[in-house]
């Protein structure tokens, strides 16, 4: 711009030599003749006004915003919220924000600072926004042993001033979650009938994979593989119905039972004692205006459950006095997809809903038949029933906050489970319990 206005004086200098000069020829040369003397440089100095006035309009469309303040929360490794108040005309003050909570953990994170927009809250248009690399210029993380994951501790700053403050220190958290619990009765469980179990404890652990989200045309955002959750339960604390009582249809021939001894694919799933999960996100959908996130999962589980037989000894072609037999253990592998909705109500009460559909595997060295129902189901041979692998289950969950720090939450949760091909298989359960995580000071 400075090169630019000296041209536009030295041309102006030009110009002035040029009149003195004219002034000074001899009146044989024409008026017409001093003009054409003119014309070159008048040319080039209405040229150059042209290109300052556009200069000046281009450098106040991209002119740099005064940044008053700036309000920042990091949530699991993320930027859940960030405010920034800019001054604009007039002594304006417009808010420049987020849309969608940012990746703060990898060093592909920090790289995509500058392709990360933040918009005007009092604008309907997407072009009026700011870059996050204008607000944070760079983050300096320290390198940690067994750790790739970069991210500050949980943490809300408000009003910080770029004057004042124009380098933050942000800590890491001086606890490691390492993860959350959950202590719950089954209220079902309290039925004669139910073999549910009346307190279940399941401890489990997120881990972050991929931080990074991608912008939609609109207001919201989506990613792909962003977590993954690993969890055990420990269920039949308790005394009651902890053994699953395999049932006969006793079919006999020649003084010899012939039918296999089975169970239903749901009593297997509702007599496990303990069990291990792991499930892998693969698509998430993320609407923040709208307060709620959409989960696509993929996932695993291995179970296992105690099964007891009875011995039904045959007289005269009928099934004696029957006793019952030594319990033995049982597995269960069932793959899964599952699909979630979160709902983002206020920080203190959420509420998530589920589908899940299951599909399981029963290990028992043929000792016993896995059927989809009593009635629906051939009980007679020892065969091989696919149809009664599949089964789905609904949940829904709502949580309650006990404090601040997020340590401490009440929950509510109702599942209920239907076999896939007889809906009047089915079984509910009802739920209610504390969840805490499990702390280790560094």
């Amino acid at each position: 711009m400075e090169g630019l206005l000296e041209k536009v004086k030295t041309r102006a200098i030009d110009i002035a030599q040029v009149k003195e000069n004219l002034e000074e020829i001899a009146g044989e040369q024409s008026f017409a003749a001093k003009t054409d003397k003119l014309t070159t440089p008048l040319d080039d100095y209405k040229k150059a006004t042209i290109a300052i006035r556009e200069q000046q309009g281009k450098l106040e469309e991209d002119s740099i915003l005064s940044i008053k303040d700036i309000s920042i929360t990091f949530e699991r490794g993320h930027i859940e919220r960030i405010q920034v108040r800019v001054a604009r005309e007039f002594g304006d003050v417009h808010i420049f924000e987020n849309i969608y909570a940012i990746g703060f953990s990898s060093i592909q994170n920090y790289k995509n600072f500058e392709k990360l927009r933040l918009f005007n809250r009092k604008s309907t248009r997407q072009d009026e926004c700011i870059y996050l690399s204008d607000v944070i210029a760079s983050y300096d993380n320290l390198l940690q042993l067994f750790t790739r994951d970069y991210s500050p501790a949980d943490m809300a700053i408000n009003n910080i001033d770029p004057v004042t403050t124009p380098v933050l220190k942000l800590q890491k958290e001086k606890n490691i979650r390492l993860f959350d619990s959950r202590i719950y009765t089954d209220l079902a469980g309290f039925s004669e009938e139910a073999p549910n179990g009346l307190v279940q404890v399941e401890v489990g652990r997120r881990f972050n994979i991929n931080t990074n989200r991608h912008q939609g045309s609109g207001r919201y955002d989506y990613g792909w593989f962003t977590y993954s959750y690993l969890s055990a339960t420990l269920s039949k604390i308790e005394n009651k119905d902890r053994v699953l009582p395999l049932r006969n249809a006793g079919v006999i021939q020649n003084n010899v039972i012939v039918s296999p001894s089975y169970a239903t694919n749901l009593d297997l799933r509702r007599y496990e004692n303990t069990s291990i999960q792991f499930d892998l996100n693969v698509f998430m959908f993320d609407w923040p205006d709208n307060k709620f996130s959409l989960y696509v999962d993929l996932g695993a589980r291995y179970g296992h459950l105690r099964v007891q037989d009875s011995i039904r000894p045959v007289v005269n072609g009928k099934i004696g006095e029957v006793d019952l037999d030594k319990a033995f253990g049982a597995n269960t592998v069932t793959f899964f997809p599952k699909l979630a909705v979160e709902l983002f109500s206020e920080r203190r009460v959420g509420l998530m809903a589920y589908y899940q559909l299951n599909n399981t595997t029963l290990m028992s060295n043929n000792k016993f038949l896995q059927v989809l129902s009593d009635t629906k189901s051939d009980v007679t041979v020892l065969s091989l029933d696919k149809r009664a692998r599949l089964s789905h289950m609904v949940e829904m969950l709502v949580r309650v906050e006990t404090n601040r720090s997020g340590n401490g939450m009440i929950f509510a949760r109702g599942r209920f489970f239907w076999q896939q091909g007889d809906a009047n298989n089915f079984f509910p359960q009802i739920q209610l319990g504390y969840a805490y995580n499990i702390l280790f000071r560094k």
